[in-house]
């Protein structure tokens, strides 16, 4: 059996537009980095919520310009109440965000417990 069949994606609920308290929006923005950055993939349909806990976040950046970034968007989200779905990859490592990493730092500041995503599995085993 391929390890990508044992993703157990279902145990991460289809977003009904809506996540922790925001709207989630429609557009999944920088699709094209799935191409750029895999081989062999294929797109779980639907948004997912997934725990944030399953990321190793700390909301923190080393640099001041980034933190700078992550703090606009925090506070962009706050105020919003919406945020824009992830990429998020499953490889035979896990999960790993492709796209959208300073939106979960942010979503980690705000303390939201998901995160909204495209989920993409990598299946490409060289």
């Amino acid at each position: 059996m391929n390890w990508y069949k044992i993703a157990q994606i279902e145990d991460y609920f289809l977003s009904n537009g809506e996540c922790d308290g925001l709207t989630v929006r429609s557009e999944v923005p920088n699709t094209s980095s799935i191409s750029s950055s895999l081989n062999k993939w294929e797109e779980v349909s639907g948004i997912r919520n997934i725990p944030i806990e399953e990321f190793n976040l700390t909301g923190k950046s080393y640099s001041v310009s980034e933190d700078k970034r992550i703090e606009a968007l925090t506070e962009q989200i706050r105020l919003s109440k919406e945020i824009n779905p992830l990429i998020v990859v499953k490889d035979r490592d896990g999960l790993y965000i492709l796209e959208g990493s300073h939106r979960a730092d942010a979503l980690f500041r705000l303390g939201i417990r998901y995160i909204p995503a495209l989920i993409v599995i990598d299946k490409d085993e060289n």
